[in-house]
């Protein structure tokens, strides 16, 4: 082999052999690839670590916070009808006292109640379904405005919107005025489900009334259940049709509706009743999850009393 064949050689492998230069661009160019996935690795792992850990805190926070409104809602809900001790019918022990009070004249007119007090019954169609009205005649219905009137005289809330003077359903509607967000509801056969019971648990408890006049108001305000099967025992209830119904229906439940509205203020909303209806507004979503506390706080309170 001669000289300048070797040189070529030489020339041939020094040419074919990279660099340093090339050597530690190819390593940079690794090293920064490298750095690149572990970079997308990591922040991928952080997010989804991240995202664990918010999720177990906002679990965490909001049985704290489901916690802490359940032992409020207990607490405040605690609050009794306002009755002066001055209202007629507050501690009425005596049932002579209750026949001056009602304007009649005999304290016998008690003894035969069934007798005396005639009702006429109708129907009427409404939104598809047939409802059954009670009208009492003209004396009967002159006794139950005088209990309606004295019902009035207890301290009612504003968010009552149904059996009051000047509270109607528009009153209602104007209640929730300038709330983005509204929920409706109703009480399913609020005026049937509404027995004797639930009446003279209120005469009774509320009213302080002695058991023999609680149960002369009771059969008053009351009437047996026209839909009730011949074979099936009869059960007074609040029919459609009373003076008194509309308000009865909202004492008789007064914690029911009560810790409905402690509720909504514990969330910045606002709550009305207007007979069977209940509204709530609010400045944000109503979540479903108010309104399973809701139904739970209704079957709650219903399932305290008696059928």
């Amino acid at each position: 082999m001669d000289k300048k064949s070797v040189g070529r050689d030489r020339n041939h492998y020094h040419e074919a052999r990279p660099s340093r230069k090339e050597k530690h661009g190819r390593k940079k160019s690794k090293n920064v690839w490298i750095r690149y996935v572990l970079d997308i690795f990591i922040r991928n792992l952080l997010s989804r670590l991240l995202d664990v850990v918010i999720n177990n805190v906002s679990w965490f926070m909001s049985k704290i916070y489901d916690m802490i409104s359940n032992l409020l809602y207990q607490f405040l809900r605690v609050v009794s009808l306002k009755i002066s001790e001055a209202h007629a019918f507050y501690q009425l022990k005596s049932k002579r006292r209750l026949a001056t009070i009602l304007g009649i004249r005999d304290p016998k007119f008690f003894k035969h109640l069934d007798k005396n007090l005639m009702c006429y019954r109708f129907t009427i169609e409404k939104a598809g379904k047939t409802r059954v009205i009670l009208n009492p005649s003209k004396p009967y219905k002159k006794i139950l405005r005088k209990i309606n009137l004295f019902l009035q005289n207890i301290d009612f809330p504003d968010y009552l919107h149904s059996g009051l003077k000047k509270r109607n359903a528009l009153s209602n509607a104007r209640y929730h005025d300038n709330k983005p967000y509204v929920c409706t509801m109703d009480l399913k056969n609020f005026f049937p489900s509404t027995s004797e019971v639930y009446v003279y648990k209120f005469f009774k408890d509320k009213l302080k009334m002695s058991v023999d006049v609680a149960k002369i108001v009771t059969m008053l305000v009351t009437h047996e259940d026209v839909e009730e099967k011949k074979d099936e025992k009869k059960i007074r209830r609040l029919p459609q049709g009373f003076p008194t119904s509309s308000i009865l229906s909202y004492l008789v439940y007064f914690d029911l509706f009560n810790g409905l509205n402690r509720l909504t203020q514990m969330k910045n909303m606002k709550f009305s009743v207007y007979v069977d209806d209940l509204t709530f507004s609010s400045n944000r979503k109503i979540t479903s999850s108010f309104i399973n506390k809701v139904k739970s706080i209704a079957f709650r309170h219903q399932a305290n009393y008696p059928p």
